[in-house]
Order: structure tokens, then C-alpha cells, then sequence
């Protein structure tokens, strides 16, 4: 099973907390865009560096630059009323266990009953979860791509820019052996 299946089964099964350890951050955001379209809700990101946006597929927004504090944006998620996917980038510093507040706070959302829904990402660039948090949100580690994937990346590019790929060209494509 892939990895944006995987998610999908997660969202879909109730999950409200998944974590996301990636360094390509490019690929988790195009992900969680992937969830949000699929469920059918908007999607929100956040990092202490850009505070608030919104994303859609085409552009995103900046709602709120300084809203930077990550246990105000948790609770600002969980007193939510509208159901929405929620991408927070970077927050491997906030997931130690010195700040047990925002531990607390990934907990009750983990809990929280499905109306109205909100699904969060955690998004850090390694795996590894507090203790009190490893049984209640799921890792997903995103291993890097392949060639398979690259395959395709080459050829959607190669169709954006109107050329197409040659048999020589595919044929470099491929590992030796």
C-alpha cells in the first residue's frame, strides 16, 4: 500500500492525529493537500516562522503571520468549528517532554470525538514520538523516493514544458545492472 493510501485509510478510520517524518517537506505538504481534497475540507498550515496559512492547490494565503505560539494554535484546533485538515510544520522542538502542555494538548485532540472533524499532521524531519504519544498517533515515515517515482516526476515535467519523452531518454532513466 502506498503512503497517500495509507494516510487515506487513517483519515477515513477516525484518526485525528497522524505524524509525518519527512525531510521533503515538499512532498508532505503536497500530501496533506492530497487528504484535504480527498475529505472534502480546507487545509491550514502552520510553522513558528510563518504562522498561519491556508493552502489550496493553486496558492496559498497567509491568514495569520503571527500566530506563532504552537499551544494557542492547538487549542484555537481544538475549540474549532469547522472541520478541517491541519498541516504543523516543524514541530519536533514542541514534541520533548518539557512541554508537557502541548503533549496534553496532541492527546485531547488525538481523542476528540469526530464533529467537527479535524485531522492534524505533524509534520518533523525524523521519526520518534514522545511515549505518551506513540500509542495514540500513528508515524508514517516517508522513505525517499524511487526510481519509479522519479520516473514519473520526469515525465509529468517533461509534459509540462510540451516534450516528450524519447526511448533513448527512458532508457537513461533506468539503474544499471
Amino acid at each position: 500500500m502506498n503512503i497517500y493510501r495509507h494516510l487515506q485509510h487513517l483519515a477515513t478510520a477516525g484518526v485525528n492525529v497522524v505524524h509525518i517524518a519527512s525531510y521533503e517537506w515538499e512532498r508532505v505538504l503536497g500530501l496533506a493537500l492530497g487528504l484535504s481534497n480527498h475529505l472534502g475540507r480546507p487545509l491550514y498550515g502552520w510553522s513558528q516562522s510563518t504562522g498561519l496559512v491556508r493552502y489550496t492547490v493553486d496558492s496559498h494565503t497567509v491568514e495569520e503571520e503571527d500566530a506563532t505560539d504552537p499551544l494557542e494554535i492547538l487549542r484555537r484546533i481544538h475549540d474549532g468549528s469547522e472541520a478541517a485538515v491541519w498541516l504543523l510544520e516543524d514541530f519536533q522542538p514542541f514534541l520533548r517532554e518539557e512541554h508537557h502542555q502541548i503533549l496534553r494538548w496532541l492527546r485531547q485532540l488525538a481523542r476528540k470525538s469526530a464533529s467537527p472533524r479535524q485531522l492534524v499532521i505533524l509534520s518533523t524531519p525524523l521519526p520518534g514520538l514522545p511515549v505518551d504519544l506513540r500509542k495514540e498517533v500513528p508515524t508514517v515515515e516517508l522513505e525517499l523516493p524511487d526510481v519509479d517515482d522519479l520516473r514519473v516526476v520526469l515525465e509529468d515535467a517533461a509534459a509540462a514544458v510540451g516534450s516528450a519523452l524519447t526511448r533513448t531518454t527512458r532508457s537513461s532513466t533506468r539503474p544499471a545492472g
